[in-house]
């Protein structure tokens, strides 16, 4: 049996049953295929040792300066070979030999930007040559404190138009959160759904109106951004995720409560003070909004406010 056929049979009888969520299957196909299937897809599954696994899959990735994507490959190396294991194909996982807390381990990240970096950044944005629904898309994580996977890969039926509201339906944290809309994010919408050209999703991908912008997508927009930033300052460079950090900061600085930037942020809590949370914060949370969008506002250069234009 060859690693392909090993991955196809996975993809149909076991993955069904581990991961629920679509988003979650069609990431992992997707790394599966790009990281391990197009390198080392024709070969047996008995002729893969741990040496294959290290010289021709992670050695690669550690010498192009991709850690993370190295233990991700080691990880999904070790599911497919799990798989093999039970249904008999190779008696022993040759994966287990390599540790993944050797060859990563993630670091907590305190990032945040401070508001002139923000002020140059959205103006770099604004006045950059990328797809509008990129520019909204970097505009509203940092707005509306969202992880980058709830907001990219959102569905128009998320976005209620007359409430003025965008319900997180599948996150991180398998919760739902209503987040009250502040007028500008509204704008933004609006301006997307003429974008989106009929499609189901609110930012549309390369490939067509019929799947999401990928969640990699502003990762590699986002470089040049750090570049004429920080230059080779790396230790500065910001994620879009420390968008989110920077939100949530700020807001902090900013007087508001801990307990409403925890909803805004959609960290899980337990219990009834999770339900309490999510129906008592919504005023407080949608005034809150609509300050941070105002302080945003005015950090962009008059003539490159987006609102009034058309794209």
């Amino acid at each position: 049996m060859t690693l392909n056929i090993l991955a196809e049979r996975y993809f149909k009888e076991r993955m069904p049953l581990v991961r629920t969520k679509e988003n979650s299957k069609k990431q992992f196909i997707r790394a599966v295929k790009i990281d391990i299937l197009n390198i080392i897809g024709n070969m047996f599954v008995q002729e893969i040792t741990d040496d294959v696994i290290r010289t021709k899959l992670i050695t690669p990735k550690l010498e192009n300066g991709s850690p993370s994507v190295a233990r991700r490959i080691r990880n999904n190396m070790k599911i497919l070979l799990d798989f093999a294991i039970e249904i008999g194909t190779i008696d022993s996982n040759p994966t287990t030999k390599i540790k993944a807390s050797n060859i990563y381990r993630d670091k907590p990240r305190k990032r945040h930007l401070t508001r002139e970096e923000i002020k140059t950044f959205l103006n770099l944005i604004y006045a950059a040559s990328i797809k509008t629904q990129h520019k909204f898309a970097f505009h509203l994580s940092l707005m509306l404190l969202t992880r980058k996977t709830e907001l990219l890969h959102s569905t128009w039926d998320c976005i209620d138009f007359s409430q003025y509201t965008f319900t997180i339906k599948e996150s991180k944290m398998d919760s739902q959160l209503v987040i009250p809309l502040p007028i500008q994010a509204v704008e933004f919408f609006k301006k997307l759904k003429i974008l989106s050209q009929g499609s189901n999703y609110v930012f549309v991908g390369r490939s067509g109106i019929n799947l999401p912008v990928s969640v990699t997508t502003l990762n590699w927009i986002l470089k040049p951004f750090n570049e004429s930033m920080f230059g080779k300052d790396k230790i500065n460079y910001f994620t879009v995720h420390d968008l989110r950090r920077t939100g949530a900061t700020l807001l902090s600085e900013m007087g508001y409560p801990s307990d409403y930037i925890e909803v805004a942020l959609n960290h899980s809590k337990g219990g009834m003070k999770q339900v309490y949370q999510r129906s008592k914060f919504l005023e407080q949370r949608k005034e809150m909004l609509q300050k941070w969008a105002n302080e945003l506002d005015k950090l962009i250069e008059p003539e490159l406010l987006p609102y009034n234009k058309d794209f």
